[in-house]
């Protein structure tokens, strides 16, 4: 036995207080290091908040922005002749232009897709015509703000955009055809 300064304790049991001690001094580190995580968690917290409420005053004026420059594009069916038209819309300027009918329209868009399209459903046909005039319809722009009649090879229209959009070669796929 060991003696120390009060009482006699054991190997067994020093070694005991010695752990107890030990765990105590890590328990405290820890303690320390969660204090320190808490405070800038809160930091962060605040700062998230601040931009959300910054955020929050910008939003009508993002608003107003979307409405005069981000080009809103539907696709409208006409049921007299089963054809489609697109309608572009960018602040009070607006401009629609002639699709065609299902067929065409995949046949028109197929080679930019690995797999044959023409089962597709109109859904699918729409959201992807979509994409490609969104993805080109800048090249049109002052055509859409403007109500002057434009030369053929410019002109807004489903050919010109199909042909843009091979030119800028946006897509993921894009099959060879005779035609091109």
């Amino acid at each position: 036995m060991k003696k120390s300064n009060h009482f006699d304790l054991s190997q067994d049991q020093l070694k005991s207080l010695n752990d107890w001690n030990l765990l105590s001094l890590k328990k405290d580190q820890l303690s320390k290091k969660k204090r320190e995580a808490e405070t800038k968690l809160n930091k962060i917290k605040s700062e998230i908040e601040i931009i959300s409420q910054k955020r929050l005053k910008l939003k009508p004026k993002l608003k107003r922005l979307k409405n005069n420059y981000i080009p809103i594009i539907s696709i409208g069916f006409d049921k007299r002749w089963s054809t489609y038209n697109c309608i572009i819309k960018i602040g009070s300027h607006h401009k629609s232009f002639y699709l065609g009918k299902e067929k065409v329209i995949k046949d028109k868009i197929n080679i930019f897709f690995k797999e044959d399209i023409s089962n597709k459903s109109i859904a699918f046909l729409k959201e992807e015509t979509i994409k490609i005039i969104r993805n080109v319809i800048n090249n049109f722009l002052p055509q859409i703000s403007s109500s002057k009649i434009t030369k053929h090879n410019n002109k807004l229209s489903f050919d010109n955009i199909i042909k843009k959009y091979e030119e800028e070669g946006d897509w993921e796929y894009y099959q060879w055809t005779k035609s091109n």
